[in-house]
């Protein structure tokens, strides 16, 4: 604990924000919806919105409830628990594959050759193989045994083909049950009795298998690239290995740099230039553990595990397929990374041929970019960076043009402005403006005038938006922009909020904005009395 002391530290505090975060998000959506509740006259809040408030924001129950009751409402938790056990429910059903199907297929015993106990894969060592047809069910086939790996370790299923009777039968998917191996068929329809004990000819998609061994091996190069680099505290928590790339999920508490990117991407092509020998072998648990091979956190082993070694570079518990040597990777690139939960990142990335596509549509890019610009791609960077420089040089000059435009258009209304006790109150609809245009009224105001109050309106895409500035004199004595943009937003039936000085709000009803602008010095006058 003492030598993990600084990054226990550091992963608290990354925990510590992102619960601040998911905080600050849920107590903005809790108030929208105690606001729309209160607004139909009611004072529970529903079990489904509570649920969505947890499963999609993070926001726990227990909170919800608690400020449901500051508010003098409560919760429907009879409509929660039951979007609960729906979820449940959802979890428990298979995403590709009728299991309910598998299992009363073998407990049954209907069209499976009693002799038989299990399936035997055969595809570390064959793509093809002369099986027999041992089971059939709605969706596909049983066959004694198979080449076609099946889904597990984060590792997509083979596809190919199953010849029976001479019709070639697709293999969409594949999954275990009671040691059975199913093979989903797309063309589930043309399945007959008829196959029952007949001879196949089971063949896997090589291509496919190939682009999957290429990705599965580069995996565990980017698991010890990741380590070397970031620490030790670096754990694979999951995977997607596909024909076509890979998704690799990590334990780390902030996001990557580009720096740090570049040097884990350069480290795994390096072993890929090495061509290092991969070697896979069986052996016990322990003596696994012993020879220091790296095992997936929470992940429940046999007594007898296959061990995945790359050189001395790499050791692994794997039960996937791999190539021989890291040269027939070819080439990798990282596509991307991001944060999927707290402590939790993840990257994605291709080898082989899609790598070598992905550099080709990038040097296409450049190639347009450069015909664009007329210049040499060598020179690319340079004139890029020209063309900032000056896009901000116009933004800098279109935003003090906007500014003083600004300025003016508030000395102007505030000379017809409406005054109450002292106080200069602004209520302007803008016909041709954007949100920012209202943005830059609220600073001009606040900037250039005191003891003042805008409410300012457009009407965009059939929709309200309205900005509330207060002056801080003002915001001094107790006036609060917030609760002056609810009042005004409600008589178009919006609703908003904001800070004392300045606050935002959305309306609905677009023929009521006039009147909503009207009543303005009413609601303050009713504030401040």
């Amino acid at each position: 604990l003492k030598d993990k002391k600084e990054l226990i530290s550091r992963w608290i505090k990354s925990e510590e924000e992102r619960f601040n975060e998911t905080l600050d998000t849920g107590i903005e959506r809790l108030e929208v919806i105690t606001e729309e509740v209160l607004k139909k006259g009611g004072k529970t809040i529903p079990g489904k919105m509570a649920f969505d408030l947890e499963a999609t924001y993070g926001f726990p129950i227990e909170l919800t409830q608690m400020i449901a009751r500051r508010k003098g409402m409560s919760v429907d938790m009879e409509g929660y628990e039951k979007q609960m056990e729906k979820h449940r429910e959802i979890s428990k059903v298979p995403d590709k594959f009728s299991s309910v199907a598998a299992r009363s297929l073998i407990i049954s015993g209907k069209m499976v050759d009693e002799n038989y106990t299990k399936s035997e894969f055969v595809g570390y060592k064959k793509l093809k193989t002369r099986s027999k047809v041992i089971g059939i069910y709605p969706e596909g086939i049983v066959l004694d045994k198979t080449p076609f790996y099946v889904e597990s370790g984060g590792q997509a299923s083979d596809e190919g083909w199953i010849v029976v009777k001479g019709l070639k039968l697709s293999v969409v998917n594949v999954r275990k049950e009671n040691n059975f191996i199913f093979h989903k068929i797309k063309e589930s329809e043309n399945l007959t009795k008829e196959f029952y004990h007949k001879t196949a000819r089971a063949e896997v998609d090589e291509q496919k298998r190939k682009g999957i061994m290429r990705n599965h091996t580069a995996t565990h190069l980017l698991h010890k690239a990741l380590r070397e680099t970031l620490g030790e505290h670096v754990h694979q928590s999951g995977s997607l290995v596909s024909p076509n790339g890979f998704r690799f999920d990590f334990t780390h508490f902030k996001a990557l740099t580009e720096d740090e990117l570049e040097k884990i991407e350069y480290k795994v092509n390096q072993k890929i230039w090495e061509n290092l020998e991969v070697n896979t072998f069986n052996t016990t648990l322990d003596e696994a553990k012993k020879l220091g091979a790296m095992a997936l956190f929470g992940e429940k082993y046999e007594d007898t595990v296959r061990v995945v070694k790359v050189d001395e570079y790499s050791m692994e518990l794997c039960g996937g397929t791999h190539v021989k040597a890291t040269g027939e990777i070819g080439l990798f690139r990282i596509i991307s990374e991001q944060s999927i939960a707290a402590g939790m990142r993840r990257i994605e990335a291709v080898t082989g041929k899609s790598a070598y596509e992905l550099v080709k549509e990038e040097e296409k890019t450049l190639e347009g970019l450069s015909d664009i610009l007329k210049v040499k791609r060598e020179e690319l960077g340079t004139k890029m960076a020209e063309l900032l420089e000056n896009s901000r040089e116009m933004e800098k000059k279109v935003k003090q043009a906007e500014a003083g435009s600004a300025k003016e258009k508030i000395k102007e209304l505030y000379k017809n402005a409406f005054e109450l006790d002292g106080i200069k109150i602004i209520a302007y609809k803008d016909e041709k403006g954007s949100r920012e245009s209202l943005l830059n009224l609220a600073d001009a105001l606040r900037g250039n005038l005191k003891s003042s109050i805008g409410v300012f309106a457009i009407i965009s895409d059939e929709k309200l938006s309205f900005v509330t500035a207060v002056t801080d004199d003002l915001v001094k004595k107790g006036i609060r922009a917030g609760e002056i943009i609810k009042e005004v937003a409600k008589l178009t039936g919006g609703s908003g909020g904001g800070k004392p000085h300045l606050a935002q709000a959305g309306g609905k009803d677009i023929t009521k904005l006039d009147f909503a602008l009207s009543k303005v010095p009413e609601i303050i006058k009713r504030m401040i009395s």
